[in-house]
């Protein structure tokens, strides 16, 4: 929010209607979505920083995405992370009646929204038009494509989970080991949360917010140096990214990156801007991969979902 302050302020005080549309609607939705918290039950407090959390996270996604291409959506707080650092800076005491259980209970709800779905529509759309623009393809007609998206993927979604769940039940859609789908598990250990935090008699936790401090210290550190000398090997967003799902990305980008300082190197930006078109390939190709499977899984008459496209590798 700092760094693109007089972006803002310029929206603010431009004269295009299109830009102050779009200002306003995201204030009237900042403020719509805190009211909707706070009419299910969650305190004011709570409702704001959880909601300007999210706001501050879209916008961090969007622009790793923007600048790195990072191919997922999970470089987010994932596990309603939001959650535990309000519940870390505040008195435990105050959850441990009845009003303040209610009061967690309805806050912890909207754990859905931190599941990593809201945060990367940003940085989607931001790569929507970012196509128009490069494909001479009018912004109206690409944001209209990008609703309908929206659209068909919630019908989609929707079918896939209730024919799935009422087919063979959410416990079981996971695997046979029978621990239950994702969302189940996680809604089992979210309630033992709630239990343990009404339970507990502890205030501010010092440990966790001095490791966030001392992270939020580190990529400033990091974004300075960047912004103050050139080539400077080390970027914030690499470390924010590092934080997360950090794990499951390294060696990808470890293999892009020595791709790419090879290909400069020796070849030049020209073959570089050639080679692109095959790494493309070979990111659709994943996913190609996965869509076939889930094509065969619903063929054979296995249940329409990712979980079943993932089993039936296990099966062949």
């Amino acid at each position: 929010m700092w760094s693109n302050r007089r972006a803002l302020a310029t929206a603010a005080t431009t004269g295009d209607a299109h830009t102050k549309l779009r200002l306003v609607g995201a204030i009237l939705g900042f403020l719509g979505s805190i009211w909707f918290m706070r009419h299910a039950g969650a305190p004011l407090w709570m409702a704001s920083a959880f909601i300007g959390m999210m706001f501050a996270e879209a916008l961090v996604y969007a622009r790793v995405r923007a600048e790195t291409g990072l191919p997922s959506y999970y470089a987010v707080p994932f596990v309603f992370e939001e959650r535990d650092f309000l519940l870390s800076i505040t008195s435990a005491g105050r959850f441990s009646n009845r009003q303040g259980l209610e009061a967690l209970t309805s806050f912890s709800i909207f754990g859905w929204m931190t599941k990593a779905m809201f945060q990367p529509t940003g940085a989607y759309h931001v790569e929507n038009l970012e196509l128009a623009r490069q494909g001479n393809i009018a912004r109206s007609a690409m944001l209209w494509v990008s609703l309908m998206a929206v659209l068909a993927g919630l019908v989609i979604a929707y079918y896939t989970c209730l024919d799935t769940f009422y087919d063979i039940g959410a416990l079981s859609s996971a695997g046979a080991e029978g621990d239950g789908y994702y969302e189940v598990r996680w809604a089992r250990g979210n309630y033992l949360k709630m239990l343990a935090q009404a339970r507990s008699t502890e205030g501010f936790e010092v440990l966790p917010n001095v490791f966030r401090a001392g992270g939020g210290v580190i990529v400033m550190l990091l974004a300075w140096l960047r912004a103050r000398y050139v080539g400077f090997p080390f970027t914030p967003w690499g470390y924010v990214v590092a934080c997360t799902y950090g794990s499951t990305f390294w060696t990808s980008f470890l293999i892009t990156w020595a791709a790419q300082k090879v290909i400069l190197r020796y070849w030049g930006a020209r073959a570089h801007q050639r080679a692109i078109p095959l790494f493309l390939g070979i990111s659709f190709g994943y996913m190609f991969a996965t869509i076939a499977a889930l094509a065969v899984a619903f063929s054979v008459g296995k249940p329409l979902s990712f979980a079943s496209g993932k089993r039936l590798y296990f099966d062949i």
